[in-house]
């Protein structure tokens, strides 16, 4: 039988090397171990703010918007596979101005301009990175 202190140390080195959601690391620990220790698990290390959706999901909010420059639809679908509520999703876009997007955006068009791609191309790239091509 398991210890739950194996499962604790476990999750926390998967937690030192990586931000994860809750379902995430549910996912990744149900493979190793039995449900009802992941379960315990998962509790505790919600009780002690070791895992937190909500901040999590800030985190990679600011990597997907400022340095992958992906759009708001890319944004909803991403956090719509981790699981993450929409009404969540909403309340962390409100700290970003569409003006952001709209920089981001152009950024992407300009840089691939430069290459010299076309604007079947372009509208392609832009549709893949969440934005829509009359948006802004």
């Amino acid at each position: 039988m398991v210890k739950q202190v194996d499962i604790i140390s476990y999750s926390v080195k998967l937690l030192n090397n990586k931000i994860y959601f809750i379902n995430d690391l549910y996912k990744k620990l149900i493979i190793k171990y039995h449900v009802k220790d992941v379960n315990k698990t998962i509790k505790k290390l919600i009780q002690r703010d070791f895992i937190n959706d909500r901040k999590a999901a800030s985190i990679y909010l600011k990597n997907l918007i400022e340095y992958k420059l992906y759009g708001k639809r890319y944004i909803y679908s991403f956090f719509e596979r981790k699981n993450i509520s929409k009404k969540l999703i909403d309340y962390l876009l409100k700290s970003y101005s569409d003006e952001i997007f709209i920089q981001n955006k152009q950024s992407l068009i300009t840089e691939l301009r430069k290459k010299n791609k076309t604007e079947k191309c372009i509208n392609e790239f832009l549709l893949r990175k969440g934005y829509d091509i009359d948006e802004y």
